[in-house]
């Protein structure tokens, strides 16, 4: 009998949870695009196949956790890959998240960005997370902030290569990036250059062993961020309550925002080893 492993919320929690898990197992998820080449699994099961329970489930054990409900993750005690990991092994420790890559996957990645940029410097760049009208901890950056970016990391020479989502605002002057998303894990695995939020990107940028600045409001990066990227925080984490059953089940928050470009810039120039430069008030 095997575990089946259920794995499902957004992207990025997904590929957080693949570093913990048990040998042998079964993943049902809605991303099995994931797992592929993963060595823990012995099968991948999209959670909308018509037939799961009476294939797959029926004769082994299912396995479903919630790492948001306990209490390392919600008093920021634990990264969540370490949740992931105590729940389904015993084991309290931190493993960070895995992804495997064909060879032809990352060489067709490196053809397309030589393709869209050419011999010039580039930045990969996921301003907005999922979801994005509806985000109430506010952990994307506002689209003005994201466009100032842009336009300063095209002045400063770069090609920008834009990880846009099909609810995501188009920005001028840069590269967008609409691929499926094994595509979008080889494209990072061929930069050297990451500015993103909190969202599928920073994940698998840390899975692929790639550095990354990352900008932090609304969550928190003790539980979901990586010490191997340079974590910014831009405003206050939320404290969230919207899945414990309490009076009120939507958040907890004194929230201040504080998405400033004099900020936002200086740390772009930290990460990137640029010059700082004086901002010009319109």
């Amino acid at each position: 009998m095997s575990k089946i492993i259920k794995i499902d919320g957004g992207l990025g929690r997904v590929i957080a949870a693949t570093g913990s898990l048990p040998e042998g197992c079964i993943v049902a998820t809605s991303f099995p695009d994931i797992f592929i080449g993963n060595p823990k699994v012995k099968r991948v099961y999209n959670l909308g196949h018509a037939f799961l329970f009476e294939d797959v489930v029926y004769d082994n054990e299912w396995v479903e956790v919630e790492p948001y409900n306990t209490h390392d993750y919600y008093n920021k005690r634990h990264h969540l890959s370490q949740v992931f990991n105590k729940m389904w092994n015993g084991v309290d420790e931190l493993r960070k998240p895995q992804l495997f890559l064909q060879d032809f996957e990352v060489e067709n990645a490196s053809n397309f960005i030589k393709q869209m940029t050419g011999e010039d410097k580039f930045v990969l760049f996921q301003p907005f997370g999922s979801n994005i009208k509806q985000d109430i901890t506010r952990r994307a950056m506002p689209q003005i902030i994201a466009q100032m970016a842009v336009d300063y990391l095209v002045k400063k020479g770069y090609k920008v290569l834009y990880v846009k989502g099909q609810d995501h605002p188009d920005l001028r002057n840069v590269i967008t990036v609409q691929q499926p998303i094994r595509a979008i894990f080889s494209i990072i695995k061929n930069c050297d250059k990451i500015i993103g939020i909190d969202s599928f990107v920073q994940h698998a940028a840390a899975a692929l062993g790639k550095k990354a600045l990352v900008f932090w409001c609304g969550t928190d990066e003790r539980n979901v961020g990586y010490d191997a990227h340079m974590n910014v925080r831009v405003g206050d984490s939320m404290v969230h309550a919207n899945r414990i059953p309490i009076n009120n089940p939507e958040l907890i928050t004194k929230n201040q925002y504080q998405w400033e470009f004099k900020k936002v810039q200086s740390h772009i120039n930290k990460y990137l080893g640029e010059k700082d430069e004086p901002i010009k008030e319109d």
